[in-house]
């Protein structure tokens, strides 16, 4: 029970009082002041803290902060009810929204595999093509890293003979005969590699696709 001045007037309240003029308004879930500022008054259903700060607003002086501290207390108790919430102890409480957000989850990981099958489809899809374009430009490719190699080495050639080195000319065309068979070592290993790879047919991209639906219910965070 509350004493206050109303218009000249001493006024008496009760907790019923403030929480039935509390009914006709409504006030935000979330406390933008005070200590529990950010806070939701749901979280008092399992904080007792909460709960006593939300009892002295409902018991204070000031009318209408008697009046939000109602209507916080009155919400409190409805969704107690709702929940079979007594008030002998802790209870655990889960948010509501939880469920709804779990099944989104589980649309988003669903979605991810698809996602992932597809991209995997396409980057084979990729390869492939580059095998191709690799098949059809490699004679020009290795013509002209041969070029290269010889505009490099000839010019070296004639400035060490201009120099009067013989051996080390000598040497110069050797080098080149190196270089020249590594690289055409590196154009035959990339044909081995290229050569096996071939379009993905209709039943190899769904098994794929099938394959990344598997591993993402394989490695789901709820088998853990």
């Amino acid at each position: 029970m509350v004493a206050f001045e109303d218009e000249g007037h001493l006024r008496i309240i009760t907790m019923s009082d403030s929480e039935a003029e509390a009914a006709q308004v409504n006030y935000p879930e979330i406390f933008g002041f005070g200590r529990y500022q950010g806070r939701s008054w749901r979280d008092a259903v399992v904080e007792d803290d909460l709960r006593k700060w939300l009892q002295k607003l409902a018991e204070s002086r000031f009318p209408e902060t008697a009046r939000m501290g109602g209507w916080y207390m009155e919400q409190l108790r409805g969704l107690e009810q709702e929940l079979g919430v007594g008030r002998v102890g802790l209870v655990d409480y889960e948010d509501p929204r939880i469920g709804w957000l779990r099944v989104e989850i589980e649309k988003a990981r669903s979605r991810l595999a698809e996602l992932e099958g597809s991209t995997a489809v396409d980057r084979a899809a990729v390869t492939v093509l580059m095998a191709r374009i690799f098949g059809s430009l490699r004679d020009v490719y290795e013509k002209r890293d041969r070029l290269r190699l010889v505009v490099r080495y000839r010019a070296a050639y004639l400035d060490t003979l201009m120099k009067g080195s013989e051996t080390e000319a000598e040497l110069m065309m050797k080098m080149f005969d190196q270089e020249w068979s590594e690289a055409q070592g590196q154009y035959q290993e990339t044909a081995a590699d290229m050569g096996g790879k071939k379009l993905l047919t209709n039943e190899d991209r769904e098994e794929l696709v099938q394959l990344w639906r598997k591993l993402v219910k394989m490695f789901h965070p709820d088998r853990y």
